[in-house]
């Protein structure tokens, strides 16, 4: 439900051969163009260079349900009390049929990274500086 193909062109750079499945979302095709022609000065951005393997991270909103994601976790959240409703291992569960019992320290990361950026999308939002 939420794969969608982009490309980077350009035919004489070996940077952007191959196919990459990594967590990626709309907000970080602006760092990646950014990141990509050396864009040395500062912006604002929520997403992060998609040629940055590091902190791969994705939020997704549906039915009322905040989605955090990384590499190999699903954490969904209450959209409205903010709640925590289980975490998963996607890559062994596709489906989210079976909650994780306990929180290892990469659930757990998870957790505060999809917190953070809900609260200051929110701030953001509430003070009309989104840029």
């Amino acid at each position: 439900a939420f794969e969608i193909p982009l490309l980077f062109y350009a035919p004489s750079d070996t940077l952007l051969k191959g196919i990459r499945t990594d967590i990626a979302q709309h907000i970080d095709i602006v760092p990646s163009i950014l990141d990509y022609l050396h864009y040395n000065k500062s912006f604002s951005a929520f997403g992060h260079s998609l040629f940055d393997n590091n902190n791969r991270f994705a939020i997704n909103y549906i039915n009322n349900i905040y989605q955090g994601i990384d590499s190999n976790y699903v954490l969904l959240m209450d959209g409205e009390t903010g709640s925590n409703m289980g975490y998963y291992d996607y890559r062994k569960d596709p489906l989210l049929q079976h909650k994780m019992d306990t929180l290892n320290s990469s659930a757990f990361k998870l957790l505060e990274q999809t917190k953070a950026a809900l609260q200051q999308y929110r701030l953001h939002l509430k003070n009309n500086d989104l840029k």
